[in-house]
C-alpha cells in the first residue's frame, strides 16, 4: 500500500491508533503508550516502512529526557543500595542465561542459536555483537535468526510484566510514590531536575533552547561508542542508549557548565520524553512486525517458545529477590527489572505506570552491570560451553 511507504504517515498513524487503543481499560488494566508498539507491529506486518533514523532519534530523545529527570539522586541510590541492586541484577541475568541454555538444549539448538536466544530475549544488541565475534557465516545466520525471533518476545514479555506487576503485587502505585516522596523529604527546596539545591535557589534552566539537549545527546553518543577493553582481545561499549543515559544523568546532577545551563525547562523535557517515546515505540514496532511473517513464525516456533520461557524466568527471579528477600519497594523493582533485562521499551512502560524518578534511577544503576554480565555470559558460551556441546 502506497500510504504505508511514507514514514510521515506511518508514524502519526501508529501513534494515534496506539494512544487510542492504549486508553481502553479492561478490569483496571490498560496498555497505555505500550499500545503504540503493537500498532507499529501491525503496520510492519502489513508492509509499512520507517527509516531506522526515526527509531534512533526517538530513543535518543526518550533516554535523554528520563536521564535528565533523575538528577543527583542517582549517586545516592548507588551509595545506599548498590550491593542489593548488583546482587539482584547478577541473579536476574544469570537466570536468563540458565533458562536460555536449558531451553536451547531441550529444543536442540546449537551454541549460536542459544546465544541468539539469550541476547534476543534480553533485548541486548551488544550481546548479539559479542556473540558474532569469530562465528562462521552459517553460525552468524543462525545467531541472527534466533535473535530476531526472540527479540519480539523479549520486548512484549517485559512490557506485559510491567503493566500487570502492580496487580500481581497488590500495590497502590500512588501510595508507593507518596511513601518514597516522604522518605526523600528534604528541608531544602527541591530542584526541578530531581536534586536538592544546596543554596536553596532554583536550578538554572535553558528554557526551550535545544542547545543543552543537542550537546548532551552528542556527548552521550560519542561516549557510548568508546570501546571498553575486556580480558583477552575483545572490548565492549555502552552503546548510544547507555552513553546518552549516563551523560544525561551527569548533566542533571551538575545542572550547568559554567554559565551554560544543561537542563531545558520541565515542559520541554516532558515534550521530548513523550515525542521520543512515541517515535521509538512506533519504529521498534514496525521493525518487529516486518520480521513476523507466517513462514518465519512456523519455522521458528521452538525458538519463540524457548524465548517466552527465557524472558519469564529472570523476571520472576528478580521479583522474588526484590520483594521477598531484599524488601525493595515496588517502583525501584520496576527499574531493576527493566534495567536487568536491558529493556528500553520496558522502561517506557514502567515510566507510564509511574513517572517517579525511583524507576529511572534503579534502571540507570543496574543497566551497565547487566550489559557487562550478559557479554561475560556470551563469552562463557563461546569458550566453555560450545566446545562441550561439540
Amino acid at each position: 500500500m502506497p500510504v504505508l511507504e511514507s514514514w510521515m504517515l506511518v508514524l502519526p498513524l501508529c501513534t494515534a491508533l496506539g494512544c487510542l487503543f492504549g486508553s481502553f481499560t479492561f478490569r483496571h488494566f490498560a496498555l497505555g503508550s505500550s499500545a503504540i508498539l503493537f500498532a507499529g507491529m501491525a503496520a510492519g506486518a502489513a508492509g509499512a516502512q520507517m527509516p531506522p533514523a526515526i527509531r534512533e532519534l526517538g530513543l535518543a530523545l526518550f533516554i535523554y529526557s528520563v536521564g535528565s529527570e533523575t538528577g543527583g539522586g542517582f549517586l545516592a541510590v548507588l551509595a545506599r543500595r548498590g550491593p542489593k541492586l548488583a546482587a539482584v541484577c547478577l541473579a536476574t541475568v544469570t537466570a536468563g542465561f540458565a533458562a536460555a541454555l536449558l531451553c536451547g538444549l531441550c529444543f536442540g539448538l546449537p551454541p549460536a542459536g542459544i546465544a541468539g536466544l539469550f541476547g534476543g530475549a534480553l533485548t541486548s544488541t551488544p550481546a548479539l555483537a559479542t556473540a558474532m565475534d569469530g562465528l562462521d557465516p552459517a553460525g552468524t545466520v543462525l545467531l541472527t535468526a534466533s535473535y530476531g525471533l526472540a527479540y519480539p518476545a523479549g520486548i512484549i514479555g517485559v512490557i506485559v510484566f510491567v503493566r500487570i506487576a502492580a496487580r500481581l503485587e497488590g500495590v497502590d502505585v500512588k501510595a508507593e510514590e507518596d511513601a518514597l516522596n516522604a522518605q526523600d523529604a528534604d528541608p531544602l527546596p527541591a530542584r526541578k531536575d530531581g536534586g536538592a539545591n544546596p543554596r536553596g535557589t532554583p536550578a538554572p534552566s535553558a528554557g526551550t533552547s535545544p542547545l543543552p539537549v543537542l550537546l548532551v545527546i552528542g556527548a552521550g553518543y560519542a561516549l557510548g561508542q568508546l570501546p571498553l577493553p575486556l580480558p583477552g582481545q575483545s572490548s565492549v561499549s555502552l552503546g548510544s542508549a547507555g552513553g546518552i543515559l549516563l551523560c544525561a544523568i551527569l548533566a542533571a546532577g551538575k545542572g550547568h557548565a559554567g554559565k551554560l545551563p544543561l537542563l531545558p525547562s520541565p515542559q520541554m523535557r516532558l515534550f521530548l520524553r513523550d515525542f521520543g517515546l512515541y517515535a521509538f515505540l512506533a519504529g521498534v514496532g514496525v521493525q518487529t512486525g516486518a520480521l513476523l511473517d507466517a513462514e518465519t513464525l512456523r519455522s521458528g516456533m521452538p525458538v519463540l517458545a524457548a524465548s517466552l520461557l527465557t524472558v519469564s524466568l529472570p523476571m520472576l527471579v528478580c521479583r522474588m529477590l526484590c520483594r521477598r528477600v531484599f524488601h525493595i519497594d515496588f517502583l525501584t523493582m520496576l527499574g531493576i527489572v527493566t534495567g536487568s533485562m536491558t529493556s528500553t521499551p520496558g522502561l517506557a512502560a514502567a515510566s507510564s505506570v509511574s513517572p517517579h524518578r525511583a524507576v529511572v534511577q534503579a534502571y540507570a544503576a543496574v543497566y551497565p552491570l547487566a550489559l557487562l554480565c550478559m557479554i561475560f555470559m556470551i563469552k562463557i558460551m563461546h569458550i566453555v560451553i560450545a566446545p562441550l556441546m561439540g
